[in-house]
């Protein structure tokens, strides 16, 4: 985890220095020269957001029964059931999980348990995305009572991933559009 805020601290600085450094000695920079940036920077964001998902994000199987708590990375799910719902494909049961940050509730989250007509069974996992974290709620099996198994996932700087491959992307296409590379074709 310290290698990846290293990388990250270190192509950030670099990137910031080599802009400074440009802008102060030409005054303007070439479209290839930011893009080269911003795909450098999108690299030290990836690094670190791959990193802190992989290292620290939790996922859990639990049994839980009915307004059963369980308390994961500082938050709280509580299990209020299951309902049973029909489509016009397909059946399934949506568990009813309420999620709380120091206590408050921040969520309800339904994760769904489908089965087709086809008999393909179908899990949707509930989501509650935000800018530092993911969490996802999958809903498991039946068991004995009113208990079912649930699978938590908590997972930390999800969108540093995403960030860091569109900074890369955004930084290529920069610099494919660098005067030097375009063809012009004369009459």
């Amino acid at each position: 985890i310290l290698l990846a805020y290293f990388l990250f601290i270190w192509t950030a600085l670099h990137s910031i220095r080599l802009f400074i450094q440009r802008l102060s000695k030409k005054g303007s920079m070439s479209l290839s020269f930011i893009g080269m940036l911003l795909a450098h920077l999108g690299v030290g964001v990836f690094i670190l957001g791959a990193t802190i998902t992989s290292q620290l994000g939790v996922e859990r199987d639990i049994k839980m029964d009915l307004n059963e708590s369980v308390n994961i990375e500082g938050y709280r799910f509580v299990f209020r059931g299951v309902e049973g719902f029909s489509k016009e494909n397909y059946q399934g049961n949506r568990g009813i999980v309420e999620v709380y940050f120091e206590d408050e509730k921040i969520i309800i989250l339904k994760p769904e348990k489908r089965q087709y007509i086809s008999g393909m069974p179908m899990t949707e996992a509930a989501i509650d995305p935000s800018l530092y974290r993911d969490i996802y709620v999958a809903l498991g099996e039946s068991l004995e009572g009113n208990s079912w198994s649930l699978r938590i996932y908590y997972k930390p700087l999800v969108r540093c991933i995403w960030l860091g491959g569109i900074l890369i992307a955004l930084g290529a296409l920069l610099a494919a559009f660098d005067r030097r590379y375009i063809i012009r074709i004369r009459p």
